[in-house]
């Protein structure tokens, strides 16, 4: 908890009246500590609005706003959009009617369970409602546009990756910010200022500013090891390369805000943990295009193993329970660093993580499969390998190779890509208390607020949440610049 801070010792606040006391929660999270929710937006502190995050999610705020302060812990801007794909989720838009795509958000929403687990909420609905918008006004930035690529569970073409991926979307949102934001790097954000149970300033590393609202886009927890492993769910696991720390979650801790869904996270299946000498795993990325197949507990594929790094597989990997993977065991090394083999020629021997054996009976006892369904299934790759049959989960032939002689099994691994859930937000992006009050002065977009609307991702989450991080931000932005 954040120490009592009197008016006294913040010059900044000094208007604010002196002896009342800031402190790092309000005293009565009851409902009476809050006003109506209709002036909830006024009950802030004085100054600029604070934008706590200079990443995709803030960048968008802050252009739309045009002003305020905005703050970042890293030396640059665009926070882990720099290192993004740029994938990107639309509906009802001009590019799917140029293939003969018929799509609307209506459309949309009826599909939003079998997509992500979870029926469309009413933030959801408003997403999906602005999606056209947001798709124009990115182009309006001069923004280019690949082809559209279809969702893995509906399969309908949705998914548009941006020419030059995410940095090319941090440069656009950038430049949108004018001058009239102070835009300060290398900054840290401790907690948030209170006054009377409103927010009306954040305590940095450098001292206090006050503000008469504060948004945070900080980002979720993908890159928060002790937050993930409360809720991963495979046998081991790596932290995204870079990712949120979790901020947004401590404050929440601390200030009793409301949290929701935080088990909601972006896991990309596809790393091969081999045990070092310590008896620590360490997991090694394969290339997603490598002649693996991924079966379930009766032995049976279940999934186009060429594309396992999409976030909305997270559903059907989970239903298939004990997953395995399984190839040829010269492919399987092929596959990993050099400097590694050694270590997994020992994982081998030692039967632990990598699994191999020269049979399909042996194998399939190692991993307690059926053997004849795991033959089976066998037989049927190399009917698709030969270009004899096809694939009904849609793989391409040339990415299958023989399943002969000794066979690697392993269980794949997880990785935080992103991270679904995180504060509560009412509709407009207004932060709600833990008895589910708006909290005066606070708002939150992006990861920090499970993608910028209560439930929007669902249980498995969706590929190209990038756009509603943006569209999350612009509403705010807007929302705010209009008070």
């Amino acid at each position: 908890m954040l120490r009592a801070r009197h008016c006294t010792l913040l010059p900044l606040l000094a208007t604010l009246g002196c002896g009342r006391q800031l402190t790092g929660g309000p005293p009565d999270y009851g409902d009476d500590a809050f006003p109506d929710e209709d002036t909830a937006d006024d009950a802030g502190g004085i100054g600029p609005i604070v934008i706590i995050g200079a990443g995709v999610a803030g960048l968008a705020t802050a252009g739309a706003l045009g002003e305020g302060i905005l703050l970042d812990q890293d030396s640059v801007v665009g926070g882990r959009a720099l290192w993004s794909g740029g994938l990107m989720h639309f509906v009802g838009i001009p590019d799917q009617e140029e293939v003969g795509v018929t799509d609307s958000p209506a459309i949309a929403a009826t599909e939003w369970e079998t997509l992500t687990g979870w029926p469309p909420t009413e933030g959801t609905l408003r997403y999906l409602e602005d999606s056209a918008a947001t798709h124009q006004r990115l182009l309006d930035l001069g923004l280019k546009y690949g082809m559209l690529a279809r969702e893995p569970l509906t399969g309908i073409q949705r998914l548009l990756t941006l020419q030059g991926e995410g940095p090319a979307l941090v440069a656009a949102l950038a430049a949108e910010v004018p001058a009239a934001v102070d835009i300060r790097l290398e900054t840290s954000v401790e907690g948030l200022l209170w006054q009377d149970g409103a927010v009306v300033g954040v305590v940095t590393g450098d001292g206090e500013v006050a503000a008469r609202a504060v948004v945070i886009a900080s980002g979720g927890y993908a890159g928060e090891l002790a937050r993930l492993a409360e809720v991963a769910e495979g046998e081991f696991w790596e932290p995204s390369s870079r990712g949120g720390s979790g901020d947004a979650l401590d404050w929440a801790e601390t200030d009793q805000l409301g949290l929701a869904n935080l088990p909601n996270i972006g896991w990309l299946h596809r790393h091969i943990g081999v045990p070092m000498a310590d008896g620590k795993l360490i997991g090694f990325t394969y290339d997603t295009a490598a002649p693996w197949i991924w079966v379930d507990e009766q032995a049976a594929r279940f999934i186009d193993e060429t594309n396992v790094e999409s976030v909305t597989l997270t559903g059907p990997l989970r239903k298939a329970g004990s997953v395995w993977a399984i190839g040829p065991k010269d492919e399987v090394f092929a596959a990993l660093d050099a400097a590694v083999s050694v270590t997994a020629e020992a994982a081998v021997a030692a039967d632990s993580t990598l699994r191999c054996r020269g049979d399909v009976e042996t194998l399939a006892e190692l991993l307690s499969l059926d053997a004849d369904a795991l033959a089976a299934t066998l037989t049927e790759v190399a009917g698709f390998q030969t270009g004899h049959q096809t694939d009904p989960l849609g793989r391409a032939s040339d990415t299958f190779v023989p399943y002969s002689g000794e066979l690697c099994a392993w269980r794949p691994g997880d990785t935080a890509s992103k991270t679904y859930g995180g504060l509560v937000v009412d509709e407009d992006g207004r932060v709600l208390s833990t008895t589910g009050a708006v909290v005066p002065g606070l708002w939150a977009v992006g990861e920090a607020a499970g993608m910028g609307a209560p439930g929007l991702a669902g249980r498995y989450g969706f590929d190209g949440t990038l756009s509603a991080v943006v569209w999350s931000g612009w509403r705010v932005g807007d929302r705010l610049a209009t008070e």
